[in-house]
């Protein structure tokens, strides 16, 4: 589970600045976090935000998660499925495995206006992307512009 408050001050903040109308949520953010809904730090995601899950391990059909995410899907249904497009997309969960990480930043990257992911992430991503760095103490961020 996510208890680092430093990653979830970012991800609040972030959220508010952006405002996104459709977020992709790839290993489940709020999952991770503990969350039962869209409030972290006391700050909200609007019911209006669409919350798309892209769910990493084996534990996806919790009716707790429902109040959260707008739709949930498997990784494979990820890959499958139609390609939508999101203002942000979130790759900050630990539930997202090293082995996936690659394709999975790879192909948000491709239907994304922005994501925000940790540091190590870049290493994944076309040189030609706006990178901010979001550190917050020791923890390393980046907000992503394509």
């Amino acid at each position: 589970m996510l208890t680092n408050s430093n990653i979830l001050y970012v991800y609040c903040e972030i959220m508010e600045q952006l405002e996104p109308k459709r977020v992709l949520d790839i290993g489940m953010f709020y999952k991770a976090a503990g969350c039962v809904s869209r409030r972290i730090l006391n700050k909200e995601a609007p019911g209006s935000c669409y919350i798309k899950g892209v769910c990493t391990d084996s534990i996806k059909n919790l009716g707790v998660y429902k109040t959260v995410y707008d739709e949930i899907v498997d990784i494979n249904a990820f890959f499958d499925g139609d390609k939508e497009s999101f203002d942000l997309s979130v790759i900050l969960s630990d539930a997202v495995c090293l082995r996936d990480r690659e394709g999975l930043v790879k192909a948000a990257a491709k239907i994304s206006t922005y994501m925000l992911a940790y540091e190590d992430d870049v290493r994944y991503l076309e040189k030609f992307c706006d990178i901010k760095a979001l550190d917050v103490g020791s923890d390393r961020c980046v907000l992503v512009k394509f």
